[in-house]
């Protein structure tokens, strides 16, 4: 394994419309520090070299910068998932965080203005916040990278928060695809692009690529695009999340996926215990590497795309995996679904 995803609490400032850890600041699920210590430990032993802070918002759990610490005596590049929202005037909190040693942070981004980023999050004001947190993370030095999730309602605005994050001194943006899971799952008809206009985001990616300094990264959900031959799906493989509520996960697409079986949860065994015998985690790693299906295995971008992505074949399929991507570019000029009959 090489990273370890925590999802430390459901509790987040915000209500995004997507969130697909349904997090709010009403909600109180969260996991104990002694959990998160014991997995530290198991993670050193493993091997992982990468820890990630997540939630709902990692700020407001209370014992995130004792582990932040653990983690810098371990070694471990740490990265912390934000909102950016609790920096928001407050120096002491970004001080306190700096000295425990962390050194990245990723932080959501959903549009280039108040209306479109407030929109999404619905909470009036998170921009600015957002915007003032990265400002202050930045100037301390901090190694600030941009998440956007590419939706119906912010897609255009791409090149214009590029243009921003240019401004602000960030140099990375991971552009990430929606999944119809969580709270997206109610607005996924809504939210979730169609296939043309998936084409004209390749066409602005690609363009966008050629005339920015910033690092735009893709990862291999967005294979579909077939803008990349390097990236595999890894779910299962050399990355493992962990829910608040302790369940784990092969990667974020499959948060609420419904499994079972021995060892699905840190509260059944070690870390270690988990990694080795997960009957889930197996079942993922078997599919992940089953290779192509058949109608895949005739297609010329199948080097690229590489069957598109598994849990949202699972989701939107409804258990079947042995599938085109739901959202494959190609399907429609050759009617695969039409044959498949889905």
């Amino acid at each position: 394994m090489k990273e370890l995803k925590i999802e430390v609490t459901q509790k987040c400032p915000l209500n995004c419309i997507h969130c697909s850890s349904e997090a709010n600041i009403s909600k109180e699920r969260q996991i104990d520090e002694l959990t998160v210590v014991h997995l530290l430990s198991d993670s050193s032993k493993l091997g992982v070299t990468n820890i990630v802070f997540s939630g709902g918002e990692p700020l407001v759990w209370e014992p995130l910068y004792r582990c932040l610490t653990i983690c810098n005596e371990y070694g471990f590049n740490t990265t912390v998932y934000t909102t950016c929202n609790n920096f928001y005037g407050n120096n002491k909190l970004l001080y306190e965080f700096i000295s425990t040693g962390v050194k990245n942070v990723v932080v959501s981004l959903f549009g280039a203005t108040q209306k479109e980023h407030d929109k999404i999050t619905r909470k009036y004001g998170s921009f600015d916040k957002t915007i003032s947190g990265i400002k202050m993370l930045s100037e301390a030095g901090i190694d600030v990278s941009i998440h956007f999730v590419a939706m119906k309602p912010n897609w255009k605005q791409l090149a214009d928060v590029i243009s921003l994050i240019q401004k602000l001194k960030v140099r990375k943006i991971s552009i990430l695809r929606f999944v119809p899971h969580g709270r997206g799952k109610i607005v996924k008809d809504i939210y979730n692009l169609n296939k043309d206009e998936l084409k004209e985001l390749k066409s602005e990616i690609m363009r966008l690529r050629e005339n920015t300094d910033v690092s735009i990264r893709l990862g291999s959900p967005f294979n579909i695009l077939s803008l990349q031959s390097d990236v595999d799906c890894t779910a299962g493989i050399d990355r493992l999340i962990i829910g608040s509520d302790g369940k784990i996960y092969p990667c974020d697409a499959f948060k609420n996926i419904t499994h079972g079986g021995k060892f699905s949860s840190i509260y059944e065994g070690s870390l270690i215990d988990i990694w080795n015998n997960s009957e889930y985690l197996n079942d993922v790693r078997e599919k992940v590497s089953s290779g192509l299906n058949q109608t895949c295995k005739l297609c010329e971008d199948r080097t690229k795309c590489k069957g598109g992505c598994l849990a949202q074949k699972i989701i939107r399929f409804k258990g079947e995996y042995d599938l085109p991507d739901p959202d494959c570019l190609k399907s429609k000029q050759e009617g695969i679904y039409e044959q498949l009959k889905l």
